[in-house]
């Protein structure tokens, strides 16, 4: 008799202490600020010239002399 009521507290206290409450600590938070980006970016004019691009797809030629401009693209297959 001594034994199982020996067992049965015993069984008790094993069944209270693991569904007992537990303390849960909050997760740090960090936080990073950076700083706001302070001028927009700088667009670059087209400067007077020709350029000649030769791509799989075809070719775009394009020249440009002051306020005249010329663009030529030929696509293949």
């Amino acid at each position: 008799m001594k034994k199982s009521v020996f067992l049965l507290s015993l069984m008790a206290g094993i069944v209270s202490i693991s569904c007992g409450q537990k303390e849960e600590k909050p997760a740090d938070t960090i936080i990073i600020e950076q700083p706001a980006q302070e001028s927009a970016p700088k667009v670059e004019e087209e400067k007077d010239g020709t350029s000649l691009e030769v791509t799989k797809d075809g070719v775009k030629f394009e020249t440009k002399d002051g306020d005249k401009s010329t663009s030529v693209k030929v696509e293949g297959n």
